[in-house]
C-alpha cells in the first residue's frame, strides 16, 4: 500500500477526529471553512463538522485541511458508499496532503469495515471539483490512491471509487 509522502509527514499534523471533537476544534473547522467559503448557503455548519474524519494542522496549528464523509445509497451502484470530501487551503495545495487525506480516510474506514460483522459501506466515492486534478489526473485509476474512474456526476464531474478490502457486492 502507498504511503503518505514524507514531506507532508514533516511538516503537518493529521488528527483523525471522528470519534470525538471537542469544541475548540469543531471552532476551528468552522473557521477555516467560513474564511475559505466553503460551506454552501444549505450547508449547517454545526452538522457538517459532525462529519470531519481527519484536520490537517500546519506547524502553527493552524487548520489546513480536512476531510469528511457521510453515508448514504448510491443509486447507480445500487449501495451505500461513504461520500469523501475534503478541502486543503490553497496555500497548500502542492503538499500532497489531498493525497494523504484521501489514503488516511479510507484506511481509517477500511480496517472498520474488515473488523465489523457489518458491512453498510462499501468504499468511499468522490466527485472531483478541483480543475487542476481533473486536468493533470485523467488516468482511470489513481496508481498513488486506488481511486478509480466510473463516470460523471450530474454536474458534470468526474466520479471515482475505492472499495474497502474484501468488499462484497451483492
Amino acid at each position: 500500500m502507498n504511503t503518505p509522502s514524507q514531506k507532508s509527514q514533516d511538516n503537518y499534523l493529521f488528527q483523525n477526529v471522528w470519534n470525538g471533537k471537542k469544541p475548540e476544534i469543531k471552532a476551528q473547522i468552522i473557521g477555516f471553512w467560513t474564511a475559505l467559503g466553503a460551506l454552501p448557503k444549505s450547508a449547517k455548519a454545526e452538522e457538517r463538522v459532525e462529519q470531519v474524519v481527519f484536520v490537517i494542522m500546519d506547524k502553527q496549528k493552524q487548520v489546513v485541511g480536512v476531510s469528511t464523509v457521510y453515508s448514504a445509497l448510491v443509486p447507480t451502484l445500487g449501495f451505500h458508499m461513504l461520500h469523501f470530501r475534503c478541502l486543503i487551503h490553497p496555500e497548500h495545495r502542492q503538499n500532497n496532503l489531498a493525497k494523504d487525506i484521501v489514503l488516511k480516510t479510507w484506511t481509517h474506514f477500511n480496517e472498520q469495515a474488515n473488523s465489523s460483522d457489518s458491512e453498510v459501506n462499501k468504499g468511499i466515492i468522490m466527485e472531483v471539483e478541483n480543475p487542476v486534478i481533473n486536468k493533470n489526473k485523467p488516468e482511470a485509476v489513481w496508481t498513488d490512491t486506488q481511486m478509480v474512474y466510473i463516470g460523471k456526476s450530474s454536474r458534470g464531474l468526474p466520479i471515482r471509487v475505492r472499495y474497502f478490502d474484501g468488499a462484497i457486492i451483492n
